[in-house]
């Protein structure tokens, strides 16, 4: 089959779902070498091209089989099963820089719309914890933070930072948080799977950037909080620091 490629100016941004890890967002999303954006794939006894652009979700039936069993969601609502033929690896650029990672690591490829969460997003699960502020920047480290507390409808709970997986602010559907007494709402996943709604107590967070920068922000300033494995001793900030 003839490799479709689109001009540069047509970029694509993902959020690619590595087996048992969280979630990253790829810009310039591309597979192989020749930075194709379309995928050969075999339907029903016949060979054909699937765009990019036309494509909304695309989920891996089982996920770590090299035969690249997948089920298509398209943007105008059709879904359809497929054996995709890539010519390489995908690629594109992640908050780190250039990326790569073979289809047989993937579970599921999300599409997103041009302005819909385009800035970068984090990948949960490695050592360091990760922000990704209001304005678009990110930014990774340790939190200092030993634990963060959440006033809640059923009152007032603290967690330990290292059975965080994540605080959102956001809320679960990507809208912006409510105010809550001059405070943003968030949702506080758990390690263990819990969900909890309510208002982050804590007026700022710090966190030592991998530069060796101690860096201490509002906490309204922040949209999410992804923290890495628990394989490090914390410290609460000392007051006044």
């Amino acid at each position: 089959l003839p490799k479709l490629s689109f001009p540069d100016g047509e970029d694509f941004t993902v959020r690619v779902y590595p087996i048992g890890r969280g979630p990253m967002i790829i810009k310039k999303f591309a597979q192989s070498n020749q930075n194709h954006k379309a995928y050969d794939v075999s339907w029903k006894g016949s060979s054909i091209s699937l765009n990019f652009r036309d494509m909304d979700i695309i989920r891996f039936v089982k996920p770590g089989n090299l035969k690249l069993e997948v089920e298509v969601a398209f943007k105008d609502g059709r879904r359809d099963v497929f054996q995709l033929s890539p010519a390489g690896p995908m690629r594109g650029m992640s908050q780190f820089g250039p990326w790569q990672m073979e289809h047989s690591a993937v579970a599921k490829i999300e599409f997103l719309d041009d302005g819909t969460r385009s800035s970068f997003s984090f990948s949960p699960g490695g050592e360091f914890d990760e922000l990704l502020l209001t304005n678009g920047d990110a930014i990774s480290g340790k939190i200092e933070a030993a634990a963060f507390t959440l006033k809640t409808q059923y009152g007032t709970l603290t967690f330990e930072s290292e059975k965080i997986q994540n605080i959102n602010f956001e809320g679960d559907d990507g809208k912006k948080g409510s105010m809550i007494g001059g405070r943003k709402s968030a949702v506080v996943s758990l390690r263990v799977g819990d969900k909890v709604s309510g208002v982050i107590q804590e007026d700022k967070i710090a966190i030592h950037m991998r530069s060796g920068e101690l860096l201490s922000l509002d906490i309204d300033k922040v949209k999410e909080i992804h923290f890495g494995q628990p394989n490090f001793h914390r410290e609460t900030l000392p007051a006044g620091r």
